[in-house]
């Protein structure tokens, strides 16, 4: 039938052989089950001969991926999202139905680029769909656009659930938490439907004012969140807040609870290192071991650099600050010590590191 439609030049013929593709769709349906995949590919054909029929093609691919969720197919998702920006652009669609299909397909590819890990073939196939979805949503990605769309939605209807969890979702993906709505959204959401996911998205805003103590209250409902990629991201909250309080103890086991959910985690590392230098004076009472604490504090930030590359400058950095308050050769000399012995950290820290002298 594709190759009838495609050699046809006489319109009214065509049309017929479209319709017999799409009876063949739903016969296959009937026949053979699968009733998503199907949909799916019925959709595409549909978008590709009836150009003119909007409406009916997307109906096809929302219903088709309604079915097929995580499951659908890549070449699946990008046509539905094509098609939704396709409308807007031609004025056949509010702009908010490309955000909220944005919304959809997202969960979908992140989904899928989390269960394929380590499978390089299909976890490529997945970061090509991402690709192409998100090029396409570049022209609709603006805080300021979304924020236009969902204010007047969020004004009309602010007790709508799904519609306060498609506000936050979106401004959250696409880094608009600065903006009243996304903090007025997540309140409303947290006051309808408490909920770790919501609770995670107010400690965000308790952060940024640098109220340490009430974020700590709402990431500890956090923690019950089952997302391994967004727990490692509570915890590592976590740290930042009780080491800004001055809780070293319990920030440093808050940043080993986020590596356990992302061993590649470089921040935890260098956040862990900076609690270690800065409590260096206090965990010693002379020359050697009022510094000893930089020994670990570099570890930690070779280690930070080791997993995860994109904190190396920082790490460098720190690395280059902190061997400079190391303990002199003289130093360790009069204590017995040379570099290169094993040396136990006490105090908080309670690590094992090596020594080494202060560049001459």
């Amino acid at each position: 039938m594709s190759h009838f439609i495609r050699n046809e030049s006489d319109s009214e013929r065509k049309e017929k052989y479209i319709d017999t593709l799409m009876m063949i769709y739903d016969q296959r349906i009937e026949y053979y089950n699968k009733k998503g995949s199907n949909l799916g590919r019925k959709a595409v054909d549909y978008y590709q001969y009836r150009t003119a029929d909007f409406e009916g093609a997307y109906n096809l691919f929302k219903e088709s991926i309604g079915i097929t969720k995580n499951a659908s197919q890549g070449p699946i998702v990008i046509y539905y999202f094509r098609l939704a920006a396709k409308m807007v652009k031609e004025g056949a669609a509010d702009p908010s139905l490309v955000i909220e299909t944005y919304d959809e397909v997202s969960n979908i590819i992140d989904y899928n680029l989390t269960k394929y890990q380590g499978k390089q073939k299909k976890l490529e196939t997945w970061l090509n769909v991402k690709g192409n979805i998100e090029a396409e949503f570049e022209p609709f990605a603006t805080c300021e656009d979304l924020v236009a769309i969902y204010s007047k939605k969020f004004a009309q209807n602010p007790d709508d659930l799904e519609l306060l969890k498609k506000i936050t979702s979106i401004l959250d993906k696409k880094g608009c938490e600065e903006d009243q709505l996304f903090m007025d959204a997540t309140i409303q959401l947290y006051k309808l439907e408490s909920s770790p996911e919501s609770a995670y998205l107010i400690s965000r805003m308790f952060l940024k004012e640098t109220n340490y103590t009430q974020a700590l209250i709402y990431l500890t409902e956090a923690t019950a969140m089952t997302d391994a990629e967004k727990l490692a991201d509570v915890y590592y909250y976590m740290a930042i807040c009780n080491y800004q309080i001055k809780k070293y103890s319990v920030a440093r086991s808050n940043a080993r609870k986020s590596l356990e959910h992302n061993p590649n985690n470089g921040q935890a590392y260098i956040l862990i290192g900076d609690m270690y230098a800065a409590s260096a004076k206090n965990c010693g009472n002379n020359d050697l071991t009022s510094k000893v604490a930089f020994w670990a504090a570099v570890d930690k930030y070779s280690q930070a650099k080791r997993v995860d590359s994109s904190v190396t400058n920082t790490a460098n950095q720190r690395i280059r600050d902190y061997r400079k308050h190391y303990p002199s050769m003289e130093t360790i000399f009069f204590y017995n010590l040379k570099e290169g012995d094993t040396y136990k950290v006490d105090c908080w820290i309670n690590e094992t590191t090596t020594v080494r002298a202060a560049p001459q």
